[in-house]
């Protein structure tokens, strides 16, 4: 006979058995809706995998899901190129050369993708494919997705293939010397930070970007390209591939955020942040440690790695705040001067000669005008002698004397009065000291230049101003300190003529093509052959 008691154990027993079954089922649900989430969402796979890959505790911030959105975009072909500038330290790595390229073999169901991976080192490239493999063949993944399998043939670090074809092969920025192709292409830090100060480095990454690179596309109408890399300088590989191509949807991160209107085509993501100088993640980094960051740093380094700018926000040694514009011209100066930096070669790589004319009035110089441009020594004396005849009241035409520079001096000295040789050594050894020296000038607020928005011509110069020592060329920069330290030691006022027109806006070149159409001033290169006896 079977008492009250065991009818209630009994009870009890069927109940916790209810309920066992349904956290199972529970269980069950959850992992079915986290299974179809991963398959939709790579920023979901992302926090759901991350246990399986990385030993760090994943601590969620909205940095994570813009990236992963931007890289589910490209893996899926809705955007063909993508940059991702972000500072250290924030799992950029961890997000897209470990994660994505499993998302892509499993829950995306496009396990035929071939990946070519690289960074700096064969070392940090591999370390993240083998990451990216032992994923792949753990318990988690397996269990869910199982549509491939990698072949025991080709299941190295650095190199593994599927049965339906894919592969993944990881190297350095000067390794892959085979003729392997890709349909998706990463790039995690193409050069180390230590290294941002070297042309010598910054020219071979890009030289192997539009090299190497350049043909290794499958299908270059459906391959997508991933650069992936803090900022390091204005002509880094991030800065070339921004000016020579407008394909590249360009995600910026900084750690401090500067209001932008920026939106991107991906879902109209803009940053989300609202006031400048709000921290792209408080978890990771405080303010305190930020701070710490900046005192431990340069200015132009910090400025570059985190906030992906690569020069400081209102300038370097220039400042925004010391540069002055004019509207009017005057009639007349109280000297003119040409000061002119020649290149030695015209090569696609070669820097510009660039000759610029100053006019001094009282304490202030003007730039009137400016001529910038890749030439051959012809070309340069040319240039010269139309622009000295734009302006008939010049008193001296400085020219470098640097190879090139010499040769071209002696020949003009024949035929125009004022041209002076200058060597650079006169002013400072190097280019920052010339800089430093005629710092005073641009703090004092005496060096003016035309409104950029009548003559944009001057937005080159105004640049390289503000990202020296980190701009990508710094010729219009060496032409006005050594006219400004030339006039610094020579002093100021030479005769004065004060009469000055302000009723309309005059660029210089307007005006001297009123004084001297181009059919006067310009020379053919007949002429200057005639002219020098070449």
């Amino acid at each position: 006979m079977v008492t009250r008691k065991q009818t209630a154990q009994f009870r009890l027993q069927e109940i916790a058995y209810e309920e066992e079954q349904e956290a199972l089922e529970l269980a069950q649900l959850v992992e079915e809706i986290d299974y179809l989430q991963c398959e939709e969402s790579f920023s979901h796979y992302i926090e759901s995998s991350w246990k399986h890959f990385d030993s760090s505790t994943f601590v969620s911030n909205w940095h994570i899901d813009a990236i992963a959105d931007h890289v589910q975009a490209c893996l899926l072909g809705e955007i063909k190129d993508l940059i991702v500038s972000v500072p250290p330290r924030f799992g950029k790595s961890s997000i897209i050369s470990v994660a994505a390229p499993t998302w892509t073999w499993g829950p995306a169901g496009m396990p035929e993708t071939k990946f070519l991976t690289f960074s700096y080192g064969a070392s940090l490239a591999t370390r993240d494919a083998v990451k990216s493999r032992r994923l792949m063949g753990g318990s988690w993944y397996r269990k869910r997705w199982n549509r491939f399998h990698l072949l025991a043939d080709t299941n190295q670090k650095a190199r593994y293939e599927n049965n339906e074809y894919g592969y993944r092969i990881a190297s350095s920025v000067d390794g892959l010397g085979t003729g392997e192709g890709y349909d998706v292409m990463m790039v995690d830090d193409p050069m180390k930070a230590s290294d941002h100060s070297s042309i010598k480095e910054l020219d071979k990454v890009i030289e192997w970007w539009s090299g190497t690179l350049s043909t290794r596309a499958n299908d270059p109408e459906t391959a997508r390209r991933m650069l992936i890399m803090q900022r390091l300088a204005q002509n880094d590989l991030t800065g070339h591939v921004l000016s020579s191509s407008n394909s590249f949807v360009h995600l910026k991160l900084p750690m401090e955020y500067m209001q932008s209107l920026w939106i991107s085509p991906v879902g109209g993501w803009c940053d989300p942040r609202t006031f400048n100088g709000e921290l792209l993640d408080y978890n990771r980094f405080s303010g305190t440690q930020v701070e710490r960051f900046k005192q431990d740093l340069k200015e132009y380094k910090y400025s570059a790695q985190f906030q992906q700018e690569p020069a400081p926000q209102g300038g370097g040694m220039v400042k925004e705040s010391y540069l002055r514009y004019y509207h009017a011209t005057y009639e007349h100066y109280d000297t003119i001067i040409h000061s002119w930096d020649l290149a030695v070669k015209e090569t696609a790589r070669a820097d510009f000669t660039v000759g610029q004319v100053w006019g001094v009035k009282g304490p202030n110089v003007f730039l009137l005008d400016m001529v910038r441009k890749k030439m051959g020594s012809l070309e340069q004396i040319e240039a010269i002698w139309t622009l000295r005849n734009k302006y008939p009241m010049t008193r001296a035409v400085l020219i470098e004397q640097a190879m090139t520079g010499n040769a071209i001096k002696e020949m003009l000295e024949r035929k125009i009065p004022g041209i002076i040789g200058i060597k650079p050594s006169e002013f400072g050894g190097d280019k920052e000291q010339r800089l430093i020296a005629s710092l005073p000038d641009f703090e004092a607020g005496n060096v003016y230049l035309p409104d950029p928005t009548r003559a944009p011509w001057v937005k080159v110069m105004i640049e390289e101003l503000l990202l020296f020592p980190k701009a990508a060329h710094d010729d219009c920069l060496d032409a006005c300190t050594q006219a400004l330290n030339w006039l610094a030691r020579k002093g100021r006022i030479i005769h004065v003529e004060p009469t000055v027109s302000q009723a309309n806006y005059q660029h210089s070149a307007e005006y001297a093509r009123s004084i001297y159409s181009d059919q006067q001033s310009r020379v053919s290169p007949k002429e200057i052959r005639a002219i020098f006896g070449g």
